[in-house]
C-alpha cells in the first residue's frame, strides 16, 4: 500500500498551520500535503557537464563528482553522452559496478544519451563521491556529456522508515505552539533548505586526462569564469555558504600543491600536502553571493558572482594533477 505524493504544490497557509487554533484535521492536512510535495520533488546533483575527454581503445577513464544528496533521494538517474569518429563499443560502470558491456557508440550526428537508474544504498545527506567509468573496447570514445539527477518520488511506503524526511530531527513530545510548529514542521520535517539545495558547477577532466601542471605560479584551470549564486532564503541574506571540492594528486611523494577558488567574496584555498600520490578529495567552505530578488535577473546588485579556479605547485619537482572540481550548497 502506498501514499501518493501530490503532483502540484499546496501552499501552507499561516492562519491554518500556526497555532492559536485547535489541532484539527485540516491543520495537519495542509502541512502533510506540503511535506509530500517537497519529498516528491526531483533534483539535479550534477548539472550537465561536457568534459570532451577522449578514451582510447583498450583504456578506461573515471569521471568522479562530489555531491550531497537530499535525505529523500533514493533513486538516481545517471546519464552520459558518448560519441566516436568511427562506430565502436564501450563498457560503462556506475560507482565501480558494471551496467553492461558492448554498448554501441555512434558518430556525433547519430549519438544518443545512455541513461541508467541506480538506487542509493542509504538515505542520507552525507557528502559522497559518485563516479562514471567509461572503458573503450573497440576504438576511441569521446565523453561529450555527463549528468546525475535524483528522480521524482511518486509514493511513500506506509509504516516504513522511508517517509521522505529524517524523523530523528522531529521534536517529539514538545508543546504544540507556533514556535514548535514552525521549527519542526516547516524547517526540519519539510527541510526546505535541504530539499531544495542548490547545485553549483562541476568540472571533470577525468582520470585518464586530468588537468596537469608543473608551474610554480598560479595557472587558471578553467577557460573562463563561471557564475554561481546561492539561494535567497531570508530577507537579510546577502551571501550563502557553499562547499567546493577538488580531487587531485601528484606524480611523486615530494610534490605538494595549492588550489584556489576566487569569487566576489574573496579567495579560498585547498592545500594538497606532499605524499598525495593517489587521487584524493579535499573540501573547503566558501562564501558566495546570494540571489537578489529586487533584480529581475536575480543577480546581487545586478552583477554576476564569477568564480575562477587555479592551481600552483608549492613544493617538489613533480607534476600536479586535478581530476575534478565540484561546488555545492551546504
Amino acid at each position: 500500500m502506498t501514499a501518493t505524493v501530490p503532483e502540484t504544490r499546496v501552499d501552507l497557509s499561516q492562519d491554518e498551520a500556526l497555532i492559536s487554533l485547535g489541532v484539527r484535521a485540516v491543520t495537519w492536512q495542509h502541512a502533510v500535503r506540503l511535506h509530500n510535495w517537497i519529498a516528491g520533488r526531483p533534483a539535479v546533483l550534477v548539472p550537465c557537464t561536457v568534459p570532451r575527454a577522449s578514451v582510447g581503445a583498450g583504456l578506461s577513464a573515471d569521471f568522479p563528482f562530489w555531491v550531497k544528496p537530499r535525505y529523500q533521494d533514493v533513486r538516481l538517474l545517471y546519464s552520459l553522452l558518448l560519441t566516436t569518429e568511427s562506430e565502436c563499443q564501450a563498457t560503462i560502470k556506475i560507482n565501480g559496478v558494471g551496467v553492461g558491456t558492448g554498448f554501441r557508440i555512434r558518430e556525433q550526428r547519430n549519438a544518443a544519451w545512455f541513461s541508467f537508474v541506480r538506487e542509493l544504498a542509504l538515505q542520507s545527506t552525507t557528502e559522497q563521491e559518485l563516479v562514471f567509468t567509461v572503458e573503450a573496447t573497440g576504438g576511441t570514445v569521446f565523453v561529450d556529456g555527463l549528468m546525475i539527477e535524483a528522480l521524482p518520488r511518486t509514493s511513500l511506503a506506509i509504516d516504513a522508515n522511508d517517509l521522505g524526511s529524517d524523523r530523528v530531527l522531529l521534536g517529539i513530545r514538545q508543546p504544540i505552539s507556533e514556535r514548535t510548529m514552525s521549527a519542526n514542521l516547516l524547517d526540519l520535517q519539510s527541510a526546505l533548505r535541504d530539499s531544495a539545495r542548490r547545485t553549483g558547477f562541476h568540472i571533470s577532466w577525468g582520470s585518464l586526462t586530468p588537468y596537469s601542471t608543473v608551474s610554480a605560479s598560479y595557472v587558471g584551470m578553467l577557460e573562463g569564469s563561471i557564475m554561481n549564486l546561492g539561494r535567497f532564503l531570508y530577507a537579510s541574506d546577502t551571501t550563502r555558504s557553499m562547499i567546493w571540492a577538488a580531487k587531485c594528486y601528484a606524480s611523486d611523494a615530494s610534490t605538494s600543491a595549492e588550489i584556489r577558488m576566487v569569487n566576489d567574496a574573496g579567495i579560498t584555498y585547498i592545500t594538497m600536502p606532499a605524499g598525495t600520490t593517489t587521487a584524493t578529495w579535499f573540501t573547503k567552505a566558501m562564501t558566495v553571493d546570494a540571489e537578489d530578488n529586487t533584480f529581475s535577473t536575480g543577480l546581487r546588485g545586478g552583477v554576476h558572482d564569477d568564480h575562477m579556479s587555479g592551481v600552483i605547485r608549492t613544493a617538489g619537482s613533480g607534476t600536479v594533477y586535478v581530476e575534478t572540481i565540484s561546488t555545492l550548497e551546504i
